[in-house]
């Protein structure tokens, strides 16, 4: 079977090739793609593997961690026919706040304070990684870039929850910590996104640039800006919908200023499955409203 070496091969042959060839060994690829199909790693290995590891979760599960126990309990089918039919019922008069409660007791006035907290920690956040993602990009910063790529890992690493406990010291129990969660997880994640997005997308405009004398900020502003406008406003959306659903569970840990989810955690404990099926209601209208609004958006922006 002929081969070719990769790297004395034409620069246009290795773009063609690419699309036909699968990579064996080093820099080798072969030139056949029927050869290149047999040649292809073979996966049952790590097929075996992963089953290996389930059966040994599942084994570990069920004589240390006790979790077939669980099943030893006998189901009451009457508790839960009752709980069932409450949590299908909704109480319309806590859903809308009125008659025994009030509007700020309602699901609407908590759905209303958790889109709030969403849509103002998103946009902090979204703001402040555009800067984090240009400087995290290695074709616009080379060697540096890892500096800003190690915060933003850094960042990614403390969940929300973990992050709503450390700001619950400094700002208390209020709607600030809830959106400081949020923005700063956010700027962890979106601006990784947009520094891979800057690293893949294709921006010959800034060889052009630099002929022409074109400094950094003229280079950013006419080259990458036009070319990564769509994706970044595309990311932008989608962790808007990401952060609605963390922001309902903010609750657990900042009570009645974080919205919905803390009304969620007190109809548990009170038993109040009307009450919950109101919660849960008002939760799928306004995570469905926000995904078809974000969609409608991002058809008419990228």
């Amino acid at each position: 079977m002929k081969k070719i070496n990769w790297k004395r091969a034409s620069a246009p042959f290795r773009k063609a090739a690419y699309f036909f060839t699968a990579d064996t060994k080093g820099m080798t690829h072969y030139r056949d793609p029927v050869s290149a199909y047999q040649a292809r790693p073979k996966m049952w290995i790590v097929n075996l593997l992963f089953v290996v590891i389930f059966f040994i979760a599942l084994f570990f599960m069920g004589n240390y961690v006790g979790v077939w126990r669980a099943f030893d309990r006998p189901i009451n089918w009457n508790l839960v026919g009752e709980r069932l039919s409450a949590f299908l019922s909704p109480n319309w008069e806590y859903f809308f706040g009125y008659g025994y409660y009030t509007f700020q007791e309602g699901v609407v006035h908590g759905c209303l304070v958790t889109l709030g907290i969403t849509i103002i920690g998103t946009l902090i956040g979204f703001l402040i990684s555009i800067p984090f993602g240009f400087f995290a990009s290695h074709r616009l910063f080379g060697k540096w870039a890892y500096i800003v790529e190690a915060l933003l890992i850094l960042i990614r690493t403390f969940p929300e929850l973990l992050l709503a406990l450390f700001f619950v010291s400094l700002s208390g129990y209020t709607w600030l910590t809830a959106i400081l969660c949020l923005s700063i997880h956010s700027i962890g994640m979106i601006g990784k996104l947009y520094a891979d997005q800057l690293d893949e997308n294709d921006l010959d405009a800034l060889e052009a640039l630099d002929a022409q004398g074109a400094g950094p900020i003229q280079r950013i502003a006419l080259a990458v800006v036009p070319e990564v406008k769509p994706s970044f406003l595309s990311v932008g959306l989608y962790r808007l919908d990401i952060n609605l659903r963390t922001a309902t569970t903010l609750g657990l840990v900042l009570q009645t200023s974080a919205g919905i989810g803390y009304s969620i955690l007190l109809d548990l404990s009170n038993n109040s499955y009307s009450n919950l099926g109101a919660d849960t209601l008002g939760i799928v209208v306004m995570i469905v409203a926000v995904d078809l609004f974000s969609s409608f958006l991002r058809k008419k922006l990228v």
